[in-house]
């Protein structure tokens, strides 16, 4: 029965977030909780793709989605990174944000462009 999956893969991701809030809230507070909830999506995210792909194969894009997520992740550390130097001039952070997120939509267009001349032709 595979929908017995539905109820394994959240428990799993409750024990991963009550382990690292034992360990990571007393070094870090607040942040540590949001720590330990971004380790527990993730690993329910990585289990629930592992499963699925041996019960149900799809041939996902790994390396698209590689570069998706690795230049989503620069661009908001850098993001992160601009909020914190010029954290007295909020129409200046807002804009470069703005320009970031452009940026992201332009190498996603960059990335599927291929795709979109393909369907046209």
């Amino acid at each position: 029965d595979k929908t017995a999956f539905a109820t394994i893969i959240p428990l799993a991701g409750a024990a991963i977030t009550i382990a690292l809030n034992y360990f990571l809230i007393p070094r870090l507070g607040y942040a540590g909780a949001a720590w330990a909830t971004l380790g527990c999506y993730f690993s329910m995210v990585i289990l629930s793709w592992i499963i699925g792909q041996k019960h149900y194969y799809v041939p996902y894009n790994i390396k698209k989605l590689s570069a998706y997520i690795i230049t989503s992740v620069l661009l908001c550390m850098l993001g992160l990174q601009f909020l914190h130097w010029f954290e007295n001039n909020i129409l200046l952070t807002v804009v470069i944000r703005i320009l970031l997120f452009l940026i992201f939509f332009v190498f996603a267009w960059w990335l599927d462009m291929h795709k979109l001349k393909r369907n046209i032709a």
